[in-house]
């Protein structure tokens, strides 16, 4: 019995060839034994659909291995405007983080979205205000700022949300926090 791997052995002879099964003489060009009715065709002429998604999967694979530049595992350097900006917007979030964690209803809340984030010899602020749901189901707008300093470093792997930040102070709703 042939197995996926193995393709039929077809012996020709002139304008004939043997069936693979029965091994009885049919014409060249038959596909299916007209005797046993196996089918004649080699697995590739079987399986054509097979074969072309292979191929649509696996050669753009192939070819995006080939035509990787040399330089792509090279880190990319980033400027200190750059850096500056990706640290604001880290603080922003981890400052958001921990407003949610005040809400009463935390799904609830809309943040502004332009809130006034300075930097100042390594010091980060931020200020701003974010309309949530109180216990009652009331919408309510309560403000918020903090103040943090950031003692990671400054590759993309280091800048990441919260990991390298202390927070000096954070106030919420007038009441302060930390």
């Amino acid at each position: 019995m042939n197995t996926i791997n193995e393709s039929p052995k077809v012996e020709t002879v002139g304008s004939t060839k043997k069936c693979p099964a029965c091994r009885k003489d049919i014409d060249l060009k038959a596909i299916k034994c007209p005797y046993c009715q196996s089918d004649t065709r080699s697995w590739a002429k079987k399986h054509q659909v097979g074969l072309i998604i292979i191929a649509v999967i696996f050669v753009p694979i192939l070819m995006s291995g080939l035509t990787s530049s040399p330089t792509a595992n090279v880190p990319v350097q980033r400027t200190a405007e750059e850096i500056t900006n990706q640290k604001k917007h880290d603080f922003a979030a981890l400052a958001k983080q921990e407003v949610e964690f005040r809400l009463k209803a935390p799904s609830t809340a809309k943040f502004n979205t332009s809130p006034t984030i300075t930097e100042e010899n390594g010091t980060y602020s931020i200020k701003s205000w974010v309309d949530s749901e109180n216990s009652y189901g009331a919408m309510i707008r309560s403000s918020w700022s903090a103040k943090a300093h950031y003692i990671g470093g400054d590759s993309l792997e280091e800048t990441g949300l919260g990991a390298n930040w202390i927070i000096d102070e954070f106030y919420f709703d007038g009441e302060k926090i930390k």
